[in-house]
């Protein structure tokens, strides 16, 4: 049976469908760094907001899409800094619990 959303309907309101996914640890870290960026420019957001945020801002462009995926097939752990020009020898894989990532307090 076929599901209809009015085209109109705001994304946030609409029902979810779960995506398997699981990332390379050193990217995983980098989701964190970038939920952390949004954070300190004001605004909260979550992990699975981030990625959502990102996959309607890929390009809807095959040729785009394909250079992307190209440059993740021959990324090195170091990419995954924020600033890989500062990346030591070997990185710091911090151990990661299950679930919601505990906010930190406002400074």
């Amino acid at each position: 049976m076929t599901e209809a959303v009015r085209a109109d309907t705001p994304l946030v309101d609409l029902d979810e469908r779960s995506v398997g996914l699981a990332l390379a640890v050193p990217l995983s870290g980098r989701l964190d760094a970038l939920v952390r960026l949004v954070e300190a420019f004001g605004d909260r957001t979550s992990r699975k907001e981030l990625i959502a945020a990102l996959i309607l801002a890929a390009p809807p462009d095959g040729e785009d899409l394909a250079a992307c995926v190209r440059v993740y097939r021959t990324a090195l752990a170091r990419d995954t800094l924020l600033d890989p020009a500062d990346a030591p020898d070997h990185l710091a894989l911090e151990p990661r619990r299950p679930g919601p990532r505990r906010r930190r307090s406002p400074q």
